[in-house]
């Protein structure tokens, strides 16, 4: 069948005008997922907080805080009230943080000798034990396989 010249013409130049539409619109997506991604990973400051508690309100004062910026062990949470410590064990994959850092944090903390000895004659048969000083408090746990599960928490 034959068309008259005019009806293709205008077909082709909607798909002409179609194609720039749609690539400004392409652009447009790229563009704003590239800064919304942008602002997404660079709005913390990098600290692990598993509270959700975003960084402008967190106090950086807290003793919590200084310990873990002292020395890089544990996962703050509780608006920086609670830092729980999970030592690696034997098993693979127990745990993130080490004895050493454990140690650094709780001398930060002023934890006196006796609760440091009760931390290290725990065995896995004593089950949950806990202590309390200087407006801490703390609970953990101890498996060879499993390593030293701490819960430092800051007491009103």
């Amino acid at each position: 069948m034959y068309q008259p010249p005019q009806m293709v013409h205008n077909h082709r130049l909607r798909k002409r005008l179609l194609w720039p539409w749609l690539a400004g619109i392409i652009a447009l997506v790229v563009v704003a997922g590239t800064f919304g991604f942008a602002f997404w990973a660079t709005a913390d400051d990098g600290v692990r907080d598993v509270s959700g508690t975003p960084a402008a309100l967190r106090n950086a004062d807290t003793p919590l805080r200084q310990a873990f910026a002292a020395c890089h062990s544990g996962d703050l949470a509780d608006a920086d009230h609670t830092l729980v410590i999970d030592t690696s064990g034997e098993d693979h994959g127990t745990g993130s943080d080490t004895v050493d850092g454990l140690m650094c944090t709780l001398g930060k903390l002023g934890t006196p000798q006796a609760v440091i000895a009760q931390l290290e004659h725990t065995r896995a048969l004593d089950g949950m034990q806990s202590a309390r000083w200087n407006g801490f408090g703390a609970s953990w746990t101890y498996h060879p396989d499993a390593g030293m599960d701490v819960i430092i928490t800051a007491r009103s």
